[in-house]
């Protein structure tokens, strides 16, 4: 889903470096089943931030958020599911946008993105 050979002609070499790394783009146009899981490392959060976005880097167009979340960071390990089901269509990638409120920068440990799509007619 994470295509290196993008489909607008970009090539990722460094999937640690280049915000395109994380992009899907759906190879059909569809209803799309978005799911997502986040861990992030421990901090002085007082509250984490998640959202699916529609073009996140603002390649074609100003990015479209959907399901976004503010919540507070739990008692043991900052681990968080969602799920959210929008329209999905080849020219425009996706991406899940995180965020802390923490006075210093703190790591994501372990993130996972993943697209189901329904295809009109099938």
């Amino acid at each position: 889903m994470h295509q290196a050979a993008q489909p607008d002609g970009c090539q990722v070499t460094d999937w640690r470096a280049d915000d395109r790394s994380g992009l899907i783009w759906p190879i059909a146009p569809g209803w799309g089943f978005l799911s997502a899981m986040i861990q992030w490392e421990p901090g002085g959060y007082v509250e984490l931030r998640d959202r699916f976005t529609r073009d996140p880097l603002g390649l074609y167009g100003p990015p479209d958020s959907t399901a976004t979340d503010h919540r507070p960071p739990s008692r043991g390990m900052q681990s968080f599911t969602k799920v959210w089901q929008m329209k999905v269509h080849p020219s425009t990638p996706l991406g899940l946008l995180v965020a802390h409120d923490d006075d210093v920068p703190r790591r994501v440990t372990l993130a996972e993105f993943k697209l189901v799509i329904h295809t009109e007619g099938a």
